[in-house]
């Protein structure tokens, strides 16, 4: 049983760290505003 809640404990706390650096990588990449330009270029279309 300890051994299960350790990993549960783990795998939550390696998503946080996934999340934080997703979000760090988009604040610092200009991704979101490919996206944004994609749109400009369907709705000229």
């Amino acid at each position: 049983m300890p051994q299960s809640q350790d990993d549960l404990s783990d795998s939550e706390t390696d998503i946080e760290d996934a999340e934080s650096t997703l979000d760090r990588q988009l604040r610092n990449c200009p991704l979101l505003q490919k996206p944004k330009r994609f749109e400009d270029h369907i709705m000229e279309a």
